[in-house]
């Protein structure tokens, strides 16, 4: 798998409309909308971010390229493990980039739409602004992205985010949109871009004087600029009024390319087109009428010369003329002012958008202009190139003699050519994408004429592989084939290029025969057990690249364990991955042959015996026990409905678990009643109140069959079925949750592993804070349980660093709870907090360390330790402590390495629970 960097995307998207109170419709905050993302160069905190797909896209057209909004939150969603707080509210609005209905942006502008979480103090703080960048290429190497239309959007501490994108990386960006944010004091790298402004001048938080400056400074570079400055509004009124439906804000963004004219006039703009639509003219007479268009909402066009300060005289607003006076010498600077409506409030505030033409006014009576052309490497307007240099060539004459000639590159350089007609200048540096080279003749009566080139450089990138997922396979009559679901993509180049791809062996224990080791697709045929590591790799003739998937394949008649997942809902949201997929709710739907999460095939078989009553696709609003990337409906009976479920194809000699999940984010009669033959459990799916319920210890009938009814608990309201998880004995690791509780400054992790897992976390805890800080791995459990651990290491942060068992009620950082904990070289803790928000007591026994037995009990609200050396031979660690605790709690592994900077990697192995019958 792909090292550097982590791309969640689903195999298909899912939007289900969330609707405001305006009626616009965002998409809904899941994991299938809206991807996660992690950027990963070696700094101390990655860094995380969410992402939006194209509903559209097609990853095998690569002909069609889409733009990208860069979205920077404000403070109050920072946050340094919360990869989810800058989606909230609709990321205050910046989903209007992405919405479905009123407007249907989705269809009119389709789009790539990513928001990174801010980890550290600001968006310019370290390496974050690198960061972003790396982001930014990640995103356009594995997908169909337009690199001339990347544009960033921001709010608040992101409004000053994004000036300091813009001053940090200009090439990068085809326009901006700051929003009550803040100026860095230098706007001459990004003077160039376009820019829309929005600030109120009334902003509490983040003065007005911010945007003004920004404003005024790339205004005064000679920058365009459209600035709408609300009179009222406070701090959140520019972005409630930016990201509204009223204010074009979306098809003028859409409009823009790097290093290029518009592509139609979106919003408010200023035109002029009279004398000269070139932005340059000349003339030797003392005044001169200029005139253009402007937008329909305008109202009043200023002019001002600005090499004297002198006001022009103008009349007309959507067609307006003005006359300017006075020129003086050589080149005058005109600038050209609207104003408009403040958008989404009118009345309150004004737009202002400018524009400019030069006039040079020409000495000794000659007013005429020299001829100057671009005539290599095209007579075009446009050029592309892999090269990353160009060399122009033209012609420049005129009636007086030409005394300068130049050159500049709005990506960056300039240089003087040497006067001659034909003339030529070689190896000006590009940057990637359009490079707009503007060649500029002056004559000795100061008359200017340019002419204008866009060299786009397209360099080759090296191609994108994926080698597809982990597996495991076991042998059947001494050989197994593994399917191997690789992909590959390119960029094209170099032009006239083949992709060329090759799977290989780069270790196993016994020899690995492919089907066409050529194709991404393919398989792979294994006769000896053992963990092998096979390699895709793809080469356009400059560059290479390759990816590595594991096979595991196990030995013949080795048992599976693995989980098998049914999700139960309506076709038009299903869950991605290896899931059983049930959609039709009638007596009779049969599956065979089901799938674990390994993607293996079972054996098992499916079957509705009886009936739901229909399908539901309002499910669960927030969740911690819903199965992680579960689609959130169900099936549902009503009133006296029961609905039969059976599982068929079981081993006889094992014993199962099964695990139900429901819910429904509204309330009502929603108890829903469970029954596997004499034992009956029943799951309150209303408000989320209880969304799990488990039967253990389950002996299938004879032939291989287990049988589950869901009904009402009372004949009246409804029931509800959302996720079955079929758990064969001896399987430890099943689906768990993972996060830190509490804030971290390093985000932890969870990995599973054979029997147990590795995790990593900072932060600690101790008995004199009234708080926690740790990575938690952990699943729901209603009743007495036994979790049982080896501790195999803990890494030397401190001797303090922990691996543990941990119970809770709840995630909140200062909850009671209890933990049994063995650290790297302080003894094994028995440490427990009472009440919520207490310091707590603990127990410690010095000696034991690495590797080491630990054992948490709960017996009610009584709750016990225990260490052992071996496994088998147990010793209590201290007395019993009662905690008062719900009958339904949080139970699993954590981890603390007492230095909040720094992560503690525990291993577990040889992890058991156990419940009461």
């Amino acid at each position: 798998m792909r090292p550097s960097s982590k791309l969640f995307a689903a195999a298909a998207l899912f939007l289900i409309a969330a609707k405001t109170a305006m009626s616009v419709t965002y998409p809904t905050v899941n994991s299938t909308n809206f991807p996660s993302g992690t950027y990963d160069d070696g700094n101390p905190v990655p860094l995380n971010y969410r992402y939006f797909i194209p509903v559209n896209y097609d990853a095998n057209d690569a002909s069609t390229l889409y733009p990208l909004v860069l979205f920077l939150h404000g403070a109050g969603e920072k946050s340094p493990a919360d990869n989810n707080k800058q989606l909230n509210n609709n990321a205050n609005g910046s989903m209007i980039f992405i919405s479905s209905a009123n407007p249907d942006n989705q269809s009119a502008y389709p789009c790539f739409w990513v928001a990174p979480q801010c980890t550290l103090s600001g968006w310019s703080d370290s390496y974050l602004p690198g960061q972003i960048q790396g982001m930014l290429d990640d995103l356009i190497a594995n997908y169909h992205i337009d690199p001339d239309r990347i544009y960033i959007t921001g709010l608040s501490m992101g409004g000053g985010g994004v000036v300091e994108q813009l001053h940090a990386y200009p090439g990068r960006y085809a326009a901006a949109n700051p929003i009550a944010g803040w100026f860095n004091g230098d706007a001459a790298p990004y003077a160039h871009i376009p820019l829309w402004a929005f600030h109120c001048a009334n902003d509490g938080t983040v003065g007005v004087n911010g945007s003004d400056n920004v404003v005024g400074s790339m205004r005064w570079l000679g920058g365009t600029v459209n600035y709408t400055r609300y009179d009222t509004g406070g701090h959140g009124g520019a972005w409630n009024r930016a990201y509204n439906p009223a204010t074009p804000l979306v098809p003028w963004m859409m409009a823009q390319r790097r290093g290029q004219a518009p592509t139609s006039q979106a919003g408010p703009y200023i035109n002029v087109t009279s004398p000269t639509a070139s932005g340059n003219t000349s003339t030797s007479a003392s005044n001169i009428i200029i005139g253009g268009d402007a937008d329909a909402d305008t109202t009043v066009v200023t002019t001002r010369n600005d090499t004297l300060w002198q006001t022009g005289t103008t009349t007309g607003t959507t067609n307006w003329s003005s006359t300017i006076n006075s020129l003086k010498t050589g080149v005058n600077r005109i600038y050209v002012e609207t104003e408009t409506i403040a958008y989404a409030a009118p009345g309150n505030g004004k737009t202002t958008s400018n524009s400019f033409i030069y006039v040079n006014r020409g000495t000794g009576g000659d007013s005429t202009q020299p001829n100057l052309t671009i005539t290599s490497p095209t007579t075009d307007d446009t050029y592309f190139t892999q090269n990353a240099t160009v060399d122009i060539g033209g012609t420049a004459t005129d009636n007086i003699g030409v005394t300068s000639l130049s050159w500049s590159n709005n990506r960056g350089g300039s240089g003087n050519i040497t006067i001659a007609s034909p003339w030529q200048y070689n190896g000006i540096a590009l940057q990637s994408g359009a490079n707009v080279i503007t060649v500029t003749a002056m004559d000795a009566a100061n008359n200017v004429r340019t002419d204008t080139i866009t060299v786009t450089y397209s360099a080759n990138l090296p191609p994108q592989v994926n080698a597809g997922t982990d597996e495991t396979v076991t042998l059947s009559s001494g050989t197994i084939n593994a399917a191997l679901d690789g992909s590959a993509s390119d960029d094209g180049l170099p032009q006239g290029s083949t992709l060329s791809l090759a799977w290989s062996t780069v270790s196993g224990p016994g020899t690995v025969s492919f089907a066409d080791n050529t194709q991404a697709v393919t398989a792979a045929t294994f006769t000896v057990a053992g963990t092998y590591v096979l390699r895709l790799t793809a080469d356009d003739t400059e560059f290479t690249n390759s990816d590595d998937v594991t096979i595991t394949v196990n030995p013949e008649g080795a048992p599976s364990n693995a989980s098998i997942l049914f999700d139960f809902g309506p076709s038009n949201s299903t869950t991605a991955g290896n899931w059983n997929n049930i959609t039709q709710t009638w007596k009779d739907v049969t599956l065979a042959d089901a799938i674990d999460i390994n993607g293996q095939p079972t054996g098992v078989n499916f079957l509705i015996d009886t009936g739901f009553t229909s399908t539901n696709s309002l499910g669960v609003d927030t969740d911690v026990l819903y199965p992680n990337n579960a689609a959130k409906d169900s099936f549902y009976v009503a009133g006296t409905t029961a609905a039969a479920v059976v599982l068929s194809g079981l081993d006889v000699s094992k014993k199962y678990t099964i695990r139900l999940f429901a819910s429904r984010a509204v309330a009502g009669d929603r108890l829903t009643l469970y029954t596997i033959g004499t034992n009956s459990q029943i799951l309150d799916a209303s408000d989320n109140t209880t969304q799990v319920v488990e039967f253990t210890e389950l002996t299938p009938e004879v032939g291989g069959s287990i049988t589950l009814q869901v009904a009402t608990d009372d004949g009246q309201g409804y029931g509800y079925l959302g996720v079955l998880e079929l758990i064969p004995e001896e399987e430890i690791v099943e689906i768990w949750n993972s996060e830190d509780v509490g804030t971290s400054q390093v985000a932890g992790n969870s990995t599973p592993t054979s029997t147990g897992f590795t995790i990593q976390g900072s932060g600690g805890l101790a008995t004199w804070q009234a708080f926690d800080l740790f990575h938690y791995t952990y699943r729901a459990i209603s009743g007495d349980v036994t979790v049982t651990t080896q501790v195999t290491s803990v890494s030397a942060e401190s001797i303090h660093s922990c691996g543990m068992i941990m119970m809770r009620p709840s995630l909140t950082d200062n909850v009671r709870h209890v933990f049994t904990g063995l650290q790297n070289n302080h003894g094994v803790l028995h440490t427990y907090r009472q009440s919520d928000g207490a310091t707590g007591g603990h127990t410690r026994q010095y000696g034991p360390v690495p590797p080491y037995w630990i054992r948490l009990q709960r017996v009610g609200d009584v709750f016990i330790s225990f260490y052992s050396a071996d496994g088998n031979s147990w010793t209590q660690l201290g007395s019993p402590v009662t905690v008062d605790m719900p009958d339904e709690i949080l139970v699993g592994l954590g981890a603390y390495s007492t230095d909040w900077s720094l992560l503690t990697t525990a291993e577990f192995s040889n992890l058991v629970i156990e419940t009461a019958p």
